[in-house]
């Protein structure tokens, strides 16, 4: 714990020691509220808002979220969507978060519990692919079939899910758009296109492939 709060705080003073030297610099995914510098992102909340919608209309009803236990704003933001939509349908919440620092045994373990403990589920979105991966393989232990017995989204495209019979849906970041606009902001900085002050924040949205 006091090597992350280490880390921490070392890493802003970077950020700000970078920026006191008036050299540009543009976050990608995981935002800083507190670092005051340009950022390009994902849509996280409208992700996980529209797969619920999407899982909804499917009538699928039991929908869980299994997500990291971490205050990363990318993973508070999904979470947050994910809340916002359960609300606006009328459904109850349902969340296991695990730890960042399992191990893919722990993970799969733990989601195979979670299964068990909520024999009703009819659906999961998984906050990230790899916490994906663990739960198809908790969902095989469990004997229950992708689709058939539980709906399974994932956030953040693998290529896995493209061969994976039937194809898992999931929740996409488009690349070439976010590479794009990473580029572009730092160029502008660069180049004196944009003053150094002046902040800004660019958000895509995600791309939703259905299964």
């Amino acid at each position: 714990m006091v090597e992350k709060i280490s880390d921490y705080f070392f890493s802003h003073i970077a950020f700000h020691l970078l920026i006191s030297d008036g050299l540009p610099i543009v976050l990608f995914d995981r935002y800083l509220p507190n670092i005051p510098t340009d950022y390009v992102g994902l849509d996280n909340y409208n992700g996980t808002y529209e797969a619920v919608a999407f899982l909804v209309e499917g009538s699928r009803k039991n929908i869980a979220l299994v997500t990291l236990s971490s205050d990363q704003t990318q993973m508070a933001e999904r979470q947050s969507g994910y809340l916002a939509a359960m609300e606006e349908h009328g459904l109850s919440p349902i969340i296991l978060k695990v730890s960042f620092e399992n191990d893919t045994e722990t993970t799969v373990a733990q989601c195979v519990q979670f299964i068990k403990e909520h024999p009703g589920l009819d659906a999961i979105i998984f906050a990230t692919n790899y916490l994906s991966l663990s739960g198809i393989k908790a969902i095989s232990d469990r004997e229950l079939k992708i689709s058939a017995d539980i709906s399974l989204i994932d956030f953040d495209d693998h290529d896995v899910f493209k061969i994976y019979n039937p194809t898992i849906s999931a929740i996409s970041q488009p690349l070439d758009e976010l590479t794009k606009q990473l580029f572009k902001t730092l160029l502008d900085k660069l180049e004196n296109k944009v003053r150094l002050k002046d902040i800004s924040k660019v958000i895509i949205q995600p791309e939703l492939s259905r299964g």
